[in-house]
């Protein structure tokens, strides 16, 4: 569409696309298109103007697209920056929108300005003081119009700034100062958030304290919490505290901690906090502040600072709220709570709130009070600091043991802070510091320094700190301990589950994966409650617990209890078994004995559950059963007979069930196999080669349960693999072989079936038959098998190589018939002949099967193309490449590969220029042709038959002209990154390769290599020879994806840097200085020709450092983006 030049024509022009956009979204491509256009345009800040001046004739939706378009342009630098009646004119805005309008259009809109003028000042600020020019009129003009009665050029009208004008501009400034948008380097982000820390931060805090104090607008109170909060967060990343972090000091922030505990607003947040009266909305960002309040000091025993009276006065809060709380919800209830009424969710959630703050304490603060609290310790406020520390661990009981899952879980995060505190694993250090950090530095002296002596101090710190942990544990050893015996068994009554547990799943208040996660949380604070009280207590009382419980049936023989209690005991117990002594209890011994004499339910969840719960505890104790013959083969023999095969049969509702299901199915198979895997010596030994048929019954129900065609697939191809474990050990490859083949031979039965009855499906995402996917899993069951033999003893063929060569025509018959129509099943075998030649390599090519299976390879892929078949040749070339030189046929068939997949490819790249019109699997094929490629050229004798083919100069120049074509998304990124280092294995050999006492034939072929390289580095790119070399071209390319193409995918930089190094390191350094000055004009024609030489020089300069190269590109590529995105925008004149 034509754009109108007039300011009054473009905004009605805009008004009525706006309005387009919301009404038709069928031409929301067109429209957006439009309003992309209407933001470049040269009036644009004219048209804004007018948009915005006259909010009673504009729609809204046209005043936020022109506050948005406003904010993008500054942040673009396309405003000139420091002009004070600009400024003027964007407070008077925030004024105009911040007293409501017509339309109710203060929040969006509001923000937008607010956001807009936070990012003026700030980005004023900065260029104006990086030109030398002073900057304190026009940072003080915002400062003292909000804050205080002196004003500077001429703006003393903004005095009377609405109170919710003034909020919303000091709202968005510590978040525009954390944005990645504004500041483009680390550097220039740090300069200006120590300003504003430094010269303002006690200012805005005063300020919001006062606006707080004169207002009883809720509103504005409410902004002011979101204000105050915001401002202390912005104080922890002033340089001083962040290198405090960094050197592992707890010291206080002593920029902000005074005037946050002399300020009304924060004791009216605290009385805010604990009262009942308070909505919810309100309690949640009184929570927010006392968390940032939390975080400006990790050092609690700091009395002068002051953080020892906050934090303490945070304590107290969360106590008075705690007790209200406590009285009105009840713990230990048989069912679990709804929240049916407006009262019990708001009861609900003022607990979840108070329990996260509780947690947030627990984490960096609590720990050092319980120390101040101990007997070995004077100190003037004990009593007080006792009585907090009671109270709150008295909390965190409670709420833990209330039959509500979130809130529960919420409490017992508490637990897991306090248990991180006592063990010292509290972490100083901040997420959000790393925006302070620059690449650019990284790798410099300047950089290297910095991080030594941050890691030094931080060493220094933390080694001191190890001591007086240790005596610290020691202190409060004592006063934890009762604490924590008390947890063990109200989390043990937690994790319980309904005796109806179905019944209960319908209920409101009880839903099975929230349960489940928080019986996972549950294990892990009991796990590590290890370290405070003895594992060999607990697992006492959870003994004394079954044997409370559980009674014998004296007619059935069988041991009866309440399932769910029983259940509750082993999930405690797979807690605290790996931090017991195997062996030095009798309760777990008893309970491994006990399982195949208990009473299982027989349907529903209760009888998933247990034998779940029964299959966990066998998996946990692996390592002890390996030491216990009888009772390791009597629990084998129990799960293969009894357990396991129930387990299909049970019937169960919902969808919940069907995932309990397959979990019990995983967990019971899962236990079964670590068991064959953890006593595999032991079962050869003791077993097969002394009880021969107690050792054919224990194979034959292993093999049957494998055969069991209701179990999950999954599940029986884990019992597959702890067969497979057995045999690797069985003392000899004639037994090994014997066995496998057995084996192979019962998994190969039902094939025969299978492939009668199969029929190709039309998805190749469909799964394939079950029977299939055991078969390939025997193939490859066995993992490392020992080679004892000597030189002339060592039999002619490897059991697995012997085993495949035994079933080979029928791995022929199931790939060309079955696998090439699944994918899963594909993927499967290819990691199968992986794990087979890897373990085989040395081995492997005097196979009669080894050329065989590169040639099934081709054979598969040219019928059905899948990327897995790409990934099985690249591991070849991996393991086998060195054989190249003495192996003709192998370099043959590789080379044959390649180029089959480089003709797919090809054909994929032509009618996909740009990629982005491919499938997710025809993408990976790409993507995998080009690594398979770089792996090739990695070996001189490949090099030399694939550099003279006649597909491999075609094939390069089809790579360059898809990167020059292609955007980088989730989609290309991986094919372009393929593309790349594809580009810089070919590269590498512009120049011989250093080879040690290389053969003369070896030097001759390198040096050929190099000369056909060079060869296709300076053939022309297209037929027209003006149109320039492939080189031209590759570094155009590169300058591309640097200057537009990366932005969001920084990770295809660091080979782009690779390419172009290896090129400046090379002979070739000449032509690419020389084609690179060529190349830039265009793509950098935002810089001038000094600027881009520049570029040039830098690169030369630092190519010796790949580190510092690297970094180079990565800095270059933001700020190029940064400046192309700016010109696009254009400078407005204001």
């Amino acid at each position: 569409m034509t754009v109108p030049n007039d300011p009054r024509q473009l905004g009605e022009a805009i008004v009525q696309q706006v309005n387009l956009l919301h009404t038709s979204p069928e031409a929301a491509k067109s429209v957006t298109a439009a309003l992309e256009e209407f933001q470049h345009h040269p009036r644009a800040l004219e048209t804004i103007r007018l948009l915005l001046s006259n909010p009673s004739g504009t729609p809204i939706q046209a005043e936020h697209y022109a506050a948005h378009t406003l904010a993008t342009k500054i942040q673009l630098k396309a405003v000139p920056a420091g002009n004070a009646e600009f400024l003027k004119q964007l407070l008077e805005w925030v004024g105009l929108y911040s007293t409501g309008s017509s339309h109710g259009a203060t929040g969006a809109v509001l923000r937008q300005l607010s956001q807009a003028t936070a990012d003026y000042l700030l980005l004023s600020n900065q260029q104006l003081k990086s030109n030398g020019q002073q900057t304190a009129d026009l940072m003080e003009a915002i400062t003292w119009a909000i804050v205080g009665p002196h004003l500077n050029l001429g703006m003393g009208n903004l005095r009377s700034l609405p109170p919710m004008g003034k909020l919303a501009i000091l709202s968005q400034l510590p978040d525009e100062l954390m944005s990645t948008k504004l500041f483009l380097h680390a550097v220039d982000r740090g300069a200006v958030t120590d300003d504003m820390v430094t010269k303002y931060c006690s200012k805005v805090l005063s300020l919001v304290d006062e606006m707080s104090s004169n207002t009883k607008d809720a509103s504005v109170t409410g902004e002011c919490i979101v204000v105050f909060r915001k401002w202390i967060k912005l104080a922890r990343f002033s340089s001083k505290a962040r290198n405090r972090r960094s050197m592992g000091d707890r010291a206080a922030n002593e920029l902000v901690l005074p005037a946050i505990l002399n300020l009304s607003i924060f004791r009216n947040v605290l009385v805010a906090f604990h009262s009942s009266s308070t909505p919810v909305s309100v309690m949640e960002q009184c929570a927010f502040v006392l968390s940032e309040c939390l975080s400006v000091t990790t050092d609690t025993t700091d009395k002068d600072s002051g953080s020892f009276e906050m934090v303490l006065a945070i304590a107290e809060a969360i106590v008075m709220l705690g007790r209200q709380l406590s009285e009105a919800i009840p713990a230990g209830t048989d069912s679990f709570i709804s929240e049916t009424t407006k009262y019990d969710w708001e009861l609900i959630q003022r607990s979840k709130l108070m329990c996260r703050l509780l947690s947030e304490f627990g984490l960096t603060h609590f720990f050092p009070l319980v120390v101040l609290a101990s007997p070995s310790v004077e100190h003037p406020e004990k009593e007080r600091i006792k009585a907090v520390v009671t109270a709150i661990l008295q909390l965190a009981l409670h709420f833990v043991r209330v039959r509500h899952v979130e809130l529960a879980g919420t409490a017992l995060e508490f637990w897991y802070s306090a248990l991180s505190g006592f063990l010292g694993a509290s972490s100083l250090e901040d997420e959000e510091d790393d925006l302070f950090f620059d690449a650019s530095t990284q790798g410099t002296a300047e950089g290297s320094s910095r991080s030594l002596m941050a890691l030094l101090g931080a060493r220094e710190q933390r080694i001191a700190e190890r001591v007086l942990q240790h005596q610290n544990q020691e202190m409060t050893l004592p006063f934890l301990e009762p604490w924590f015996k008390e947890l063990v068994p109200a989390l043990l009554i937690a994790i319980c589950c309904p005796a109806d547990i179905e019944k209960a799943d319908q209920d409101e208040g009880f839903e099975i994966e929230p349960f489940v996660d928080f019986r996972e949380s549950c294990a892990q604070v009991i796990s590590d409650s290890c370290s405070i009280v003895d594992p060999e207590w607990i697992i006492e009382q959870i003994g004394e617990t079954l044997s409370q419980c559980c009674q014998t049936d004296q007619a059935s023989g069988l041991v009866r209890a309440p399932w769910q209690r029983v259940e509750a005991c082993i999930y405690v117990l797979t807690a605290v078994a790996p931090k017991a002594v195997a062996g030095q209890d009798e309760v777990i011994p008893g309970l491994l004995r006990l399982l195949p004499k208990l009473d299982y339910p027989r349907e529903g969840l209760p009888a998933l559950l247990l034998r779940t719960g029964a299959g966990r505890i066998v998996l946990y104790t692996s390592c002890y059963l390996a030491e216990q013959k009888e009772l390791c083969v009597t629990l084998l023999n129990f799960f293969c007979e009894t357990i396991i095969p129930v387990l299909p049969t049970v019937s169960t509702s919902g969808g919940a069930s069907r995932d309990i299901l397959k979990l019990s199915q995983k967990v019971c198979t899962d236990a079964v196999k670590t068991v064959l895997m953890a006593s595999r010596m032991m079962l050869v030994q003791s077993v097969a080669t002394k009880d021969r048929q107690q050792w054919e019954h224990l194979v034959q129900g292993l093999a049957s349960v494998c055969l069991l065609q209701t179990l999950d697939i999954d599940a029986r191809i884990s019992i597959v693999t702890g067969i497979g474990s057995v045999f690797a050990v069985l003392p000899d490859w004639e037994q090994i072989t014997a066995s496998l083949k057995d084996f192979c031979r019962l998994t190969a039965e039902p094939l025969s079936k299978s492939l009668q009855d199969y029929r190709p499906p039309h998805n190749n995402m469909v799964s394939g038959p079950p029977a299939v996917k055991l078969f390939i899993a025997s193939l490859s069951c066995c993992g490392h098998i020992r080679n004892d033999y000597s030189a002339d003893d060592e039999p002619s063929t490897h059991p697995l190589l012997a085993n495949l060569e035994e079933y080979w025509s029928t791995v022929q018959q199931v790939v060309m018939s079955v696998v090439i129509y699944h994918q899963d099943l594909s993927q499967q075998l290819c990691v199968a002949f992986g794990h087979i030649f890897a373990y085989t390599r040395d081995v492997a090519p005097q196979s009669a099967v080894f050329i065989p299976t590169l040639q099934l390879v081709s054979e598969a892929f040219r019928a059905a193309p899948l990327s897995c078949w790409m990934q099985l040749v690249r591991t070849f070339v991996a393991l086998f490449g060195e054989l190249t030189r003495v192996h003709t046929e192998l370099v043959n068939t590789l080379c044959d590969l390649s180029a089959t997949f480089v003709a797919h490819s090809s054909s994929l790249q032509q009618s996909n220029m740009s990629l982005t019109a491919l499938t997710t699997d025809e993408s990976k094929m790409v993507a995998e042709t080009y690594l398979v490629l770089g792996e090739v050229l990695r070996f001189v004798d490949l090099v030399h038959v694939v550099l003279p083919a006649g597909w491999l100069l075609p094939t390069t120049k089809l790579a360059i002209a898809c990167l020059e074509a292609a955007p980088i998304d989730a989609q290309t990124q991986p094919a372009i990154a393929a593309m790349l280092h594809f580009l810089e294995r070919l590269v590498t050999w512009t120049d011989p390769p250093p080879i040690i006492h290389a053969a003369e034939d070896t030097e001759r072929v390198c040096q050929e290599n190099c000369q056909l390289v060079r060869q296709i580095l300076l053939s022309s790119f297209s037929n027209d020879a003006s149109g320039g070399t492939v080189l031209d071209h590759m570094l155009l390319a590169l300058v591309e994806i640097w200057a537009d193409k990366c932005d969001g995918y920084p990770q295809v930089l660091p080979t782009t840097g690779g390419v172009l190094r290896t090129m400046l390191l090379s002979s070739f350094q000449d032509r690419t200085v020389e084609s690179l000055n060529k190349v830039m004009v265009e793509p950098l024609n935002f810089l001038s020709p000094e600027q881009r030489q520049n570029v040039v020089s830098k690169l030369v300069g630092d190519r010796a450092d790949v580190r510092v190269f690297g970094r180079i590109v990565q800095t270059m590529a933001k700020e190029f983006h940064a400046e192309r995105k700016r010109a696009k925008y254009g400078s407005s004149s204001i």
